[in-house]
């Protein structure tokens, strides 16, 4: 899939995750929790957005979910944001937002 192949080329793995996946997928987070991290992901800087069918999305995240550990990773994250690895996405998009500089939150993963 072309798009699969332009995320990993351009290294877009964390900012495709936080673009597709959906947050806290079984509702653990509490409302307060939940606006935190709403607002967290709306004042990062990365944009990634793509006007492509639904069906497209679909296959996009399920592709790169098997090709990417790192789109995994952050996507397990998101669905999963009180776990440790959660958290560890939430001090990367807090320190990212506190410095002006996303660098170290796409290099997350690595």
């Amino acid at each position: 899939m072309v798009l699969v192949d332009w995320v990993s080329g351009t290294e877009s793995d964390v900012a495709a995750a936080l673009a597709l996946e959906p947050l806290d997928v079984d509702g653990e987070l509490s409302d307060a929790e939940r606006q935190t991290w709403d607002d967290r992901l709306g004042a990062v800087t990365v944009k990634f957005e793509m006007d492509v069918p639904e069906q497209a999305r679909r296959s996009l995240r399920e592709t790169l979910a098997e090709q990417s550990p790192l789109y995994r990773r952050t996507r397990a994250d998101l669905m999963h944001p009180r776990s440790q690895d959660g958290q560890a996405l939430a001090a990367a998009l807090d320190s990212a937002l506190d410095d002006g500089a996303v660098g170290s939150l796409l290099a997350f993963g690595g």
